[in-house]
């Protein structure tokens, strides 16, 4: 009877695991056909207190607000700009949020209500060299909004109030030695602060970009505190990591945890970084695949984490996946199969508000979503 007992709780235990372990729900759509039919690619994703809003590619730039599950209806999507972006972000402050997108020579950013209708006009924050300005990125404070561009070898950034009014302009932040070139960049905030995060590279990233892998290992993930008036701390310039590349980061309530991809392999590692980068802890492995691409989020009591897992062929598209990363460094997927099957790094997005985790990737030429529907149980050893 002992033995039997024993059987039966250790299968309980197992089911009761692999239950918690599906923690994506279904598959939802997430957008509107484009009009002209054009694939719709390169998704930003933030969540305001009340809503989800997403900015997209399909043809011409658009973005648009949702305040439950169903797709953004035609009549809601707005065209922010007759041209595509090449790279862009969407942050949200209470219940409003900024787009910010670069194409061509133009990086702009306009104002979304919770309405989900635009203010005002678009807002252009730079003309920018078309070769030379491939990347940027958008963070929001309690206050402001910080948006950080690339400028061959620089890092940018202006900082702007709730309203859209610029508080610094055209900042220059940090440089790399010449003819170095910056290539992705990334920032979060505490709610007063900001980091900004960027990888330099002796590459040319408007040639041969990263994927899944980038061209060569020669790179370096920076960090820099830039402070409540939008000017950097040069002091607190940090190297966090060598041969790694395609860095994110988020505050997860007590650090910054910022990811790279590690190279040439892959797999995904991350520092945590105290406050105005008073401390920087240890390297910490969170996968040992041939992962690329991270993107990270905290949903109020752990940081969620998404990449993307390369195919066996340098042909294949690689497989959207997704882990819970303890405060201790342990892991748990988040589904014990891929999100999704087929994608590449900058095809998905990752948001998060509280405990509220959203993750949209392009799927058949429109974009779909996943929502957190339940939290991972950690494993522990128990005694019988």
């Amino acid at each position: 009877m002992r033995f039997l007992s024993s059987i039966l709780f250790v299968a309980l235990l197992m089911a009761a695991m692999t239950a918690s372990a599906a923690s994506f729900g279904p598959e939802l759509p997430l957008t509107p056909a484009s009009p002209n039919g054009s694939g719709q690619e390169l998704p930003y994703l933030s969540m305001p207190q009340n809503g989800t809003v997403l900015l997209w590619n399909g043809g011409a730039t658009y973005a648009g607000r949702i305040d439950g599950r169903e797709p953004i209806p035609p009549e809601r999507a707005l065209a922010l700009d007759p041209v595509p972006h090449r790279d862009g972000g969407v942050v949200s402050i209470g219940n409003e949020s900024m787009a910010a997108w670069v194409e061509n020579d133009w990086l702009y950013v306009r104002r979304i209500g919770s309405d989900g209708s635009a203010v005002a006009d678009n807002f252009l924050l730079q003309s920018v060299d078309s070769r030379h300005t491939m990347r940027m990125a958008i963070g929001a404070s309690k206050s402001s909004y910080l948006v950080v561009w690339q400028q061959w070898n620089r890092v940018l950034s202006t900082m702007l109030d709730t309203q859209g009014q610029a508080i610094t302009w055209q900042v220059l932040e940090a440089s790399g030695p010449f003819p170095n070139a910056v290539d992705k960049v990334a920032v979060a905030s505490n709610g007063t602060e900001f980091l900004v995060v960027w990888e330099l590279t002796s590459d040319e990233p408007w040639v041969t970009p990263c994927s899944l892998g980038c061209p060569s290992t020669n790179r370096e993930v920076h960090a820099i505190i830039v402070g409540a008036d939008g000017m950097a701390r040069p002091e607190t310039e940090t190297v966090l990591a060598t041969s790694a590349g395609m860095p994110d980061v988020v505050w997860n309530g007590s650090n910054y945890l910022v990811v790279w991809a590690t190279l040439p392999k892959g797999g995904i590692a991350g520092r945590q970084i105290a406050p105005g980068l008073a401390s920087v802890g240890p390297v910490q492995t969170f996968t040992t695949g041939s992962d690329f691409g991270p993107a990270i989020v905290w949903d109020g009591s752990s940081d969620i984490l998404a990449f993307a897992q390369a195919g066996a062929t340098p042909q294949e598209l690689g497989s959207l996946r997704a882990i819970q990363i303890e405060s201790d460094g342990s892991v748990t997927p988040l589904s014990p199969t891929p999100v999704y099957p087929a994608v590449l790094p900058r095809q998905y997005a990752l948001a998060a508000a509280g405990s509220r985790v959203a993750l949209a990737y392009t799927n058949s030429g429109r974009i779909s979503v996943r929502y957190l529907t339940s939290r991972p149980t950690r494993r522990r050893s128990v005694d019988h």
